[in-house]
């Protein structure tokens, strides 16, 4: 069964959409290297009952800059406002709020990695989601290929867009995510798991680059980007209860992957969730290079959702040093 599979072996099973890697180069070698700054869906009204900090954070992940921020304010950790997860093994920006529920000196505030940049007053709680795009700004270090097949690879990638996969993080490492969700929904304590929530995300985006990888493996991408496919041909499913309005073909493939892993499935059924619709296509939006010798800059733009690495899939291979740290800190623990 397919159940019974390697997680990581699925998930590297994934095939790429837009033909054979163009460039061979290492990602990471330092934050720096790697660059994320959040564009809202608000503005800081000037006034309220919240905090609202622009803060810098370099190797450090979002809920541990919440934890301290708590900590420091004597509130507790979901107290704490953001709009969205950042990397860890990257310099990036983000905003988070705290209710001023007492006098705080933030600039008494210290922790390793973070910087308060700006400091604003607004009226309510920063909720996730409310994000409308990410910036981002990556070198590719050691890059070694045809640069003329490069470009046009990133050409490409402005013209038609990338698939729309949830990045590797998502799943933790190993895919260890989604064993943990098939181990919650087998023993249904699915609230009772402190880490619940993770799980199903993790779950759900499996199910959808399941989906989406089937429909590359068909062939079908280019229908997927060609301008006369409707918005609805255009997507993918976020499982849960209920069925789509979609073309009675598609729900049949639909169907047909996520009854290979009826644990997930019946799990995420169960649990209340709606079924819901993800795009197939990720758009790049403002993409930009420049080579500088051995190394090649990007800048980009993507939508609330969109993974980085699922731009950089689609143009060559990688080695992402920052999990060579993460297995040497692993083994010294």
């Amino acid at each position: 069964m397919a159940q019974e599979q390697n997680w990581e072996e699925r998930i590297e099973a994934w095939p790429k959409a837009l033909g054979s890697t163009t460039v061979h180069a290492y990602i990471r070698r330092r934050p720096e290297d790697f660059q994320v700054q959040e564009k809202p869906s608000f503005e800081p009204t000037g006034e309220g009952q919240h905090h609202y900090l622009l803060i810098e954070k370099r190797s450090q992940n979002t809920r541990w800059v919440a934890q301290q921020l708590a900590e420091f304010s004597g509130l507790r950790a979901d107290q704490i406002g953001y709009a969205g997860m950042k990397d860890r093994h990257a310099l990036t920006r983000q905003w988070f709020s705290i209710p001023d529920e007492t006098p705080l000196d933030l600039s008494r505030f210290h922790a390793e990695g973070v910087q308060i940049l700006s400091q604003q007053k607004s009226h309510k709680k920063i909720r996730i989601g409310e994000l409308e795009a990410n910036h981002f700004k990556i070198r590719l270090t050691e890059c070694r290929g045809d640069r003329q097949l490069v470009e046009e690879r990133l050409k490409l990638i402005v013209r038609e867009g990338v698939p729309n996969y949830y990045g590797r993080q998502r799943f933790g490492h190993h895919g260890q995510n989604i064993e943990h969700a098939q181990r919650m929904f087998s023993q249904r304590r699915t609230k009772q798991t402190p880490k619940w929530r993770l799980y199903l995300s993790a779950a759900r985006a499996f199910l959808f680059n399941e989906v989406l990888a089937e429909y590359i493996r068909l062939e079908k991408w280019p229908a997927i980007v060609a301008p006369a496919a409707s918005l609805m041909e255009k997507t993918g499913p976020l499982w849960g209860r209920g069925r789509a309005d979609v073309a009675e073909i598609t729900r049949e493939m639909e169907e047909r992957i996520a009854y290979q892993y009826p644990v997930l499935k019946d799990g995420l059924e169960h649990v209340g969730l709606r079924q819901d619709r993800r795009a197939l296509v990720l758009s790049v939006e403002r993409l930009q290079w420049q080579w500088a010798e051995e190394d090649l800059l990007l800048n980009f733009t993507l939508p609330r959702g969109g993974y980085a690495l699922s731009v950089l899939r689609e143009l060559g291979a990688f080695k992402d040093v920052s999990l060579e740290t993460d297995n040497i800190v692993a083994r010294e623990k």
